[in-house]
C-alpha cells in the first residue's frame, strides 16, 4: 500500500472572456490513499459485489464466459503484446473476489494472475513505442490500480513508466495546453488526468530517493492539470455549450473519457465533478431530444438525426454509447437523481446491444433495477434549445412514429473540425426524412466529395451568395460554392472565442417556444459569411446580413403543423456587381441573382410550372406554384410554397443513378456536377449496421429573377409536412401590410387559419395594419416588435385586444374572421378607421363609391392591376367626397382599388378591395388615310353597336397611340 496522499490547494481564476463570467474554484483535493481507488473503492466494492451476486450476475458470468471475450475462454491464449480487454475483465475479476453462487474453473488471484502477465506485457510493449496512446486507458490504469496486490515493486514502476508514457505520447498534453480542436482532441487529456490518480502517492513503492520524488511530482502534476486544465478549461468549456460541439456521433467516441474522468475523480478522491457540471445530467436529454419520431416504428431501430459532419444524415448508436448510459444510469441514483437515470435507461433499452457482450463498465454501472422512465413519462418539452451551442431540436409529440420532426442549427462559433459551415441549416421529418442534409462522408475518395460538397453551406438548408472571386481552402484550394466562411482551423482555446473574433459566426439571437402553439427561431449567420462584419484575409465582404426567422406553427393533433421560413439577405454592391466567372457553364451568368436559397431531399419533387430543361442533373422552372416532395417508402410528403421573392424561379438539380452495388445514390459538388458515392461510403469503422443511408439526391434552387435581381432580396417560404395521401397544400397567400413595415403568410387550413408577419427591415416595428380575408378562426403571430411593450389590438377600427410582445419581440393572438388588424403601442393616437363597402361601376370610365367615415379629412384612392398588393396612389389631392372617377383606363384591363381614410396627416388601412373592368369597344373598319396638298383625308366604317356615341381622331407624331389618352386629339365625331 502506498504511504498517505498529501494535501494541495488549487486555486484557479480562468476569465473567458464574453463567454463566461470569471470562473474560480478554490479545492482542498484528498486521494485515497488505498488501492483501489480508480472506479473501484472501499465504500463501494461490497454494493458492486452485490449486484454481481444478483441483478448483474448475467454479466458476470458473461465476463467470464462469453464465447467471445469471455477470459475463461482466452485464458491459455498467448499473451503476445498484452490484451487490454482481457485486463480489464479479469482485473475486476480479482479485485471483486469469489461470488457467491458462482461457479469457477479458475480461481479469481489466477485470473488476476493472468491480467497480471497481459498487463506487464502490455507495458513493455508501451515502453517500445507500440502502443496507442489513448487507447491504453482506462484499462492500463485498472490494470496498475486494481492489480495492485500482485505487483512487486519493479513491476509497478515498469506499469507507471508505460502510464507515463502514453500519457504524454503522440499529441500529450498540447491536447489540452492549447485545447487545439477543443471539440474533439481535448477529451486526450482524460489521459493523464487520471493517471496521476492510479499512482498518486506511490513514489516510494516504485523507487527510493529522487526516483520516488519523481514519480511523486509527476503525479501530483497531472491531478493539478486536472483543474487548471480539465475542470477550468475542457469541462468549463462544454458546461457553457451545453451539450457536445460535436454532434450526436463523435459524441459516443470522445464523451466517455469525460466520463471515466469524472467517475475516477469521484471514486479516488473527495471530489466528485457530477455534483459541479450539469453538462452530463444533459448528455441523456441531448440523445433524447435527437431521437428520430419513427424510432418508435418497431421497423425502424434507434438512430438519431444528424447536426455535424459524420458519415450519415442520421447517427447510428455504438457500443460506446452503451457505456455512457450505463455509467449515467448507475452515477444519477447514486445521485439521488431517479428522473435522469431513468431516461438514461429509457434509452438504453432502446440500444440493442448484443447479447455476448459485456465488460467491466457493464459490472461497474449497470443497474437493470433502476425503472425506465420516457421523455413522454417525464413530460420533457417538445421543444428543446441547447445553449449556447444554439441547437434547437422540435417536434409535435414523444415516441409517434409519425410526429413532426424538425431541427434547426445556427451556432455562435465555429468550435472544431467537425462543425459544418451551415448556420440557419434546418431538417423537417415526417414519417421519414423530407428535408435534410446533404452528401455522404466517404471512406474512399472521401476528401473530394467531402471537402467540396458534404462539408459545404451547399449540402445544407440554408443560403448561398456568389462571389466569383471568393476563395475556399481546405489545404489546397476547393470548390467555390458561394457558402459561408471556411474555417482553416479551429480555435486555438476556449477563451478565443470572443464576438468580434473569426471564430464568431453569428448565432440565434431570439427564441421562445409557446407549449402547443408554436416555436420561434431569430438566427442571424451573417458573420458566418465574408460580410461586413467580418471578413478573412484575401477575401472580400460579399453581404452585409443574413438573417432567418424560422416559424414552428403547431397543431392539437400534429398533423397540421406549417414551417414558415423568412428571409433578409442584403450583397454588397462591390459583389452584386461582379461579373460571375462560371458564366460559361450556367450557374451564376452575369445579370442573374446570385443568391441561392436551398432545400435538399432525397426523393425527386414534382414542381407546378413551366419545365425548362438546362442540362443533363438541371431543370429550370417559371411560374411555379408548388413543389411536392413525396416519400413513397415511409408514407411522408413535404410541400413547399414560395411567396417571395416577387419574381423566381425554381432549379433542380440532382438524379438517382444507381452505383456499382444497384443502390441509388447521386451527389452533386459545388459546380453542380454528379458524384457517385458507394457502398464504402458505410465504412469499414459502421461495417457492423447495414441500415439504409439517407443521402440527398436533389436539391432545389430558388432563384430571384426580374426585379428581384438586386443587392436585397426577401425570401418568404411556406413548408407543410403531412401523410403522403394529402393530394394539395390548404391555399396559403402572401400578406402586404397596408402600412408597408411588414409582409407575412395567410394559411387558410381549414382547422385553424393562421397569419405570420415579419419586418420588411432588419429593424424592428412598433405598429402594423394588415387585412386578411376569411370567416374561420386565425391565430396571428407577428414577430420582430419591439420587446416588452404594450401593444393595442384593432379589428376594423374596434379595440378587440390588449397584449404586451414577448421577450422575443412577438405578438400572438387569435381573432374569429378576417378584417383588417391594426397593432398600435399603448398611448399612440388610435387609428383612423378606413372607409367600408367601397364599390366600382363601369363606363366610359370606371366610378367608385364608398361610405363616409365620420371625422376624417379626406380620402386617397389606390389602384392596381393585381389583385391583393401592388396599390399605386391615383389621386392628385385629397378627395374630400365620398366617389371619385378614374378616366386613366384601358378599355378591356381589369383595375383593382382600395381607398384610405385621413385625419391630421395619419392614413388608414385600406378599405375592402374593388374590382372593375372598362368594356373594351369595337374598332372602326377599313380605316384608311390618302395624303394631300397639306392635309390627309382620313375614312374608316363605324362599328355597328347600338350604344356607339362617338369617334375620337386622335395624332401622334412620334408613334402610334397606345390608347385614346396617349397623342393629341384631332376631332371628336359625335
Amino acid at each position: 500500500m502506498s504511504k498517505s496522499a498529501n494535501l494541495f490547494i488549487i486555486l484557479n481564476i480562468l476569465a473567458f472572456l464574453s463567454l463566461f463570467t470569471s470562473l474560480s474554484w478554490g479545492y482542498t483535493y484528498t486521494v485515497r490513499s488505498e488501492h483501489p481507488r480508480i472506479f473501484i473503492n472501499s465504500d463501494n466494492i461490497n454494493e458492486i459485489r452485490q449486484r454481481a451476486a444478483t441483478v448483474n450476475k448475467d454479466i458476470y458470468l458473461r465476463i467470464l464466459n462469453s464465447p467471445i471475450y469471455g477470459i475463461e475462454t482466452h485464458y491459455n491464449d498467448p499473451v503476445g503484446n498484452g490484451d487490454l480487454d482481457y485486463i480489464g475483465r479479469a482485473s475486476i475479476v480479482y479485485v471483486l473476489g469469489a461470488i457467491p453462487g458462482v461457479e469457477y474453473q479458475h480461481t479469481p488471484e489466477e485470473y488476476g494472475m493472468k491480467a497480471k502477465e497481459h498487463l506487464i506485457a502490455r507495458a513493455k510493449t508501451i515502453l517500445a513505442g507500440n502502443g496507442r496512446c489513448d487507447c491504453e486507458f482506462p484499462r492500463i490504469l485498472e490494470g496498475y490500480d486494481w492489480l495492485y496486490p500482485l505487483l512487486n515493486s519493479t513491476e509497478k514502476k515498469l506499469v507507471v513508466d508505460a502510464i507515463i508514457h502514453s500519457a504524454e505520447c503522440g499529441d500529450g498534453k498540447n491536447f489540452m495546453k492549447t485545447y487545439s480542436d477543443f471539440g474533439s482532441k481535448a477529451p486526450g487529456g482524460h489521459r493523464f488526468v487520471m493517471a496521476g490518480l492510479a499512482f498518486y502517492g506511490d513514489g516510494n513503492e516504485i523507487g527510493d530517493g529522487s526516483q520516488a520524488d519523481y514519480y511523486n511530482n509527476k503525479a501530483k502534476e497531472y491531478c493539478n492539470d486536472f483543474f487548471s486544465m480539465w475542470w477550468n478549461g475542457v469541462m468549463a468549456a462544454h458546461e457553457w455549450q451545453g451539450i457536445w460541439m460535436n454532434g450526436l456521433d463523435y459524441t459516443q467516441t470522445y464523451i466517455n473519457r469525460l466520463i471515466w474522468v469524472a467517475e475516477a475523480w469521484a471514486t479516488a478522491t473527495n471530489i466528485n465533478p457530477y455534483q459541479h457540471f450539469t453538462y452530463f445530467k444533459n448528455i441523456p436529454l441531448y440523445y433524447a431530444y435527437g431521437l428520430r419520431p419513427e424510432n418508435c416504428s418497431p421497423d425502424h431501430k434507434m438512430t438519431f438525426s444528424r447536426l455535424s459532419d459524420v458519415r450519415f444524415t442520421y447517427v447510428k448508436p455504438n457500443t460506446y454509447l452503451g457505456d455512457i448510459l450505463e455509467n449515467l444510469i448507475y452515477r444519477y441514483k447514486i445521485e439521488g437523481d431517479l428522473d435522469t437515470a431513468g431516461l438514461a435507461k429509457w434509452l438504453m433499452d432502446k440500444f440493442e446491444e448484443t447479447t455476448w457482450y459485456a465488460n467491466e463498465y457493464d459490472l461497474l454501472w449497470y443497474d437493470p433495477t433502476v425503472q425506465a422512465k420516457s421523455p413522454k413519462d417525464l413530460n420533457l418539452p417538445l421543444t428543446k434549445r441547447f445553449r449556447n451551442l444554439d441547437w434547437v431540436y422540435m417536434r409535435s409529440a414523444w415516441q409517434d412514429p409519425d410526429a413532426t420532426f424538425a431541427t434547426f442549427v445556427c451556432q455562435p462559433y465555429y468550435f472544431s473540425n467537425h462543425d459544418s459551415p451551415d448556420n440557419n441549416a434546418f431538417t423537417i421529418s415526417k414519417k421519414g426524412q423530407l428535408a435534410i442534409r446533404s452528401g455522404c462522408y466517404e471512406n474512399g475518395d472521401k476528401w473530394n466529395h467531402e471537402r467540396n460538397y458534404h462539408y459545404r453551406t451547399i449540402a445544407h438548408n440554408t443560403i448561398i451568395v456568389y462571389d466569383p472571386d471568393e476563395v475556399f481552402k481546405w489545404g489546397k484550394e476547393v470548390s467555390n460554392d458561394g457558402g459561408q466562411r471556411w474555417m482553416s482551423s479551429p480555435p486555438p482555446d476556449v477563451s478565443s472565442l470572443t464576438p468580434d473574433s473569426k471564430w464568431a459566426t453569428g448565432g440565434i439571437k431570439r427564441f421562445e417556444s409557446v407549449s402547443g402553439e408554436y416555436d420561434y427561431i431569430f438566427g442571424d449567420a451573417t458573420r458566418a459569411y465574408q460580410s461586413t462584419l467580418y471578413t478573412d484575409e484575401g477575401n472580400d465582404p460579399k453581404i452585409s446580413l443574413f438573417t432567418r426567422e424560422f416559424v414552428y406553427l403547431r397543431s392539437p393533433d400534429g398533423n397540421h403543423d406549417y414551417f414558415v421560413v423568412f428571409d433578409r439577405v442584403n450583397e454588397t454592391q462591390k459583389n452584386f456587381n461582379k461579373p460571375s466567372a462560371q458564366a460559361s457553364n450556367g450557374n451564376f451568368p452575369d445579370g442573374a441573382s446570385k443568391k441561392r436559397w436551398l432545400l435538399h431531399t432525397k426523393y425527386n419533387p414534382t414542381i407546378t410550372g413551366t419545365e425548362i430543361f438546362v442540362r443533363e442533373g438541371k431543370w429550370s422552372y417559371t411560374d411555379v406554384n408548388l413543389v411536392t416532395i413525396t416519400d413513397k417508402e415511409n408514407g411522408g410528403k413535404l410541400f413547399l410554397k414560395t411567396l417571395l421573392p416577387y419574381h423566381f424561379k425554381i432549379n433542380k438539380i440532382g438524379g438517382e443513378n444507381p452505383d456499382k452495388d444497384g443502390r441509388d445514390h447521386n451527389f452533386e459538388d459545388a459546380e453542380g456536377n454528379n458524384y457517385p458515392c458507394g457502398y464504402n461510403s458505410i465504412g469499414e469503422f459502421y461495417s457492423q449496421f447495414t441500415w439504409k443511408p439517407e443521402y440527398g439526391a436533389y436539391r432545389i434552387e430558388i432563384e430571384p429573377t426580374g426585379e428581384d435581381v438586386k443587392p436585397y432580396n426577401l425570401f418568404l417560404n411556406v413548408l407543410y409536412p403531412t401523410a403522403n395521401s394529402s393530394t394539395s397544400m390548404p391555399e396559403t397567400i402572401r400578406i402586404e401590410a397596408s402600412s408597408g413595415n411588414m409582409v407575412g403568410a395567410h394559411i387558410k387550413d381549414n382547422t385553424l387559419n393562421r397569419v405570420v408577419m415579419f419586418s420588411k427591415t432588419e429593424s424592428n416595428v412598433i405598429s402594423v395594419t394588415y387585412t386578411i380575408s376569411t370567416t374561420a378562426q386565425v391565430t396571428h403571430l407577428l414577430c420582430d416588435f419591439e420587446p416588452n411593450y404594450n401593444y393595442e389590438i384593432y379589428k376594423n377600427g374596434q379595440k378587440i385586444l390588449e397584449k404586451t410582445s414577448s421577450n422575443a419581440g412577438t405578438i400572438y393572438f387569435t381573432s374569429q374572421g378576417g378584417g383588417t388588424f391594426q397593432v398600435v403601442q399603448v398611448g399612440q393616437s388610435p387609428p383612423v378607421p378606413p372607409p367600408s363597402n367601397l364599390k366600382a361601376t363601369p363606363g366610359s370610365s370606371i366610378v367608385l363609391t364608398w361610405d363616409a367615415v365620420e371625422g376624417v379629412d379626406g380620402y386617397n384612392v389606390y389602384r392596381s392591376t393585381t389583385s391583393g398588393g401592388g396599390y399605386v396612389k391615383i389621386n392628385s389631392s385629397l378627395v374630400t367626397t365620398t366617389s371619385y372617377t378614374d378616366e386613366n383606363t384601358t378599355p378591356g384591363v381589369t383595375y383593382y382599388y382600395v381607398v384610405t381614410s385621413v385625419a391630421d396627416g395619419r392614413e388608414s388601412t385600406y378599405s375592402n378591395e374593388a374590382s372593375c373592368t372598362e368594356p373594351a369597344l369595337s374598332p372602326v373598319s377599313n380605316f384608311t388615310a390618302t395624303p394631300g396638298d397639306g392635309q390627309v383625308t382620313l375614312s374608316w366604317i363605324n362599328p355597328a353597336d347600338s350604344d356607339l356615341a362617338g369617334i375620337k381622331v386622335i395624332y401622334k407624331n412620334d408613334g402610334y397611340p397606345a390608347n385614346y389618352n396617349d397623342g393629341t386629339l384631332v376631332c371628336n365625331i359625335t
